[in-house]
């Protein structure tokens, strides 16, 4: 705190000196923390005011300064001034052209019946001849033993190609294998279904094979029909192993 001596027509001022200039920052650096305070809270205000019009509206409307290009936004293209060009645009763009498909292809082959000979003899009852890469394999044939007398076994192997493009060969590993026991013909359980899978992935065209065989001597052999033969092309495989 100061004071003023008026002694006639001289008057003296004291200077601020230690504690007092002290004090004197103190309320400048306070007093310039609130100015900067309070433009923050106006910039935030102003920023939410704007995000709210536009979420609403859909557009964005704005005022261009004709001497410096400066943009403000605002509600209405009415509060331009004098020296402002009014701008609006859209929050969302239109649709961009179709793309490419990608890279995922199905490929089937179906079978309406056959008959699986006695003597356990393989045989080829569906093929598709694919190209080189990662493929998804599902098979699906049901059966039916025609023999009255004897009961029937079963078994269809879905074989993929190795990674060169060549057969795999029975009991190879990467083959699904499924086995059905089938009782008498015309008795309950002479009939049934199997659904297979695997995996394909090569470097060069091989084929995808599904096998069946009747390793029960049976005059009559096993009907097989309804074979449904399913590649699906992908971009990668990912393989785990379940504990």
């Amino acid at each position: 705190m100061t004071s003023t001596l008026q002694i006639g027509r001289y008057r003296a001022v004291p200077t601020i000196t230690g504690k007092d200039r002290s004090v004197d920052k103190d309320l400048g650096r306070g007093h310039r923390l609130a100015l900067l305070l309070a433009a923050a809270f106006v910039g935030i205000a102003v920023i939410a005011l704007a995000s709210v019009q536009i979420a609403s509206a859909g557009t964005i409307q704005g005022c261009v300064s004709d001497s410096n290009g400066q943009l403000r936004v605002v509600s209405n293209a009415s509060e331009c001034r004098k020296n402002e060009a009014p701008i609006s645009w859209n929050t969302e763009g239109p649709p961009g052209p179709q793309g490419e498909p990608g890279d995922l292809h199905a490929f089937v082959a179906t079978h309406e019946q056959t008959v699986i000979p006695p003597g356990n003899v393989m045989t080829e009852v569906a093929r598709l001849s694919l190209d080189a890469g990662k493929y998804l394999l599902f098979a699906k044939v049901h059966t039916q033993n025609r023999d009255p007398q004897n009961v029937a076994d079963v078994d269809c192997f879905l074989a993929p190609s190795r990674s060169d493009g060549t057969p795999t060969e029975p009991g190879e590993s990467g083959r699904d294998f499924d086995e059905l026991m089938l009782t008498k013909s015309g008795e309950p359980g002479d009939q049934g279904g199997m659904a297979l899978m695997a995996k394909q992935d090569t470097f060069a065209p091989g084929p995808a094979v599904l096998y069946c065989r009747n390793s029960f001597a049976s005059r009559f052999g096993v009907f097989i029909g309804a074979v449904t033969l399913t590649a699906i092309r992908v971009n990668a495989l990912t393989a785990t192993v379940i504990p």
